[in-house]
């Protein structure tokens, strides 16, 4: 199952992580799949655009697939 230990683990390779959130999720039984969303929270914005680049060509990161998107762009 996704969760917050899963996430800072699979994202912390990109860049320093402060915070990282699962907000709300939901399982299937058939076929088994979770779905939902969270957020990581970076100590800069250098290491989220590392994660928007290398998850643009392919958005599956060991095996689950990632829809990213900057929550807020820098003044």
């Amino acid at each position: 199952m996704i969760n917050e230990i899963y996430m800072a683990q699979m994202f912390a390779p990109f860049g320093k992580l402060v915070d990282c959130v699962v907000k709300q999720h939901a399982l299937t039984i058939d076929p088994p799949k979770q779905c939902g969303y969270g957020f990581l929270y970076f100590s800069d914005m250098e290491s989220a655009h590392n994660v928007m680049q290398a998850l643009a060509a392919d958005p599956t990161l060991n095996g689950v697939k990632y829809d990213c998107k900057l929550s807020n762009a820098p003044p």
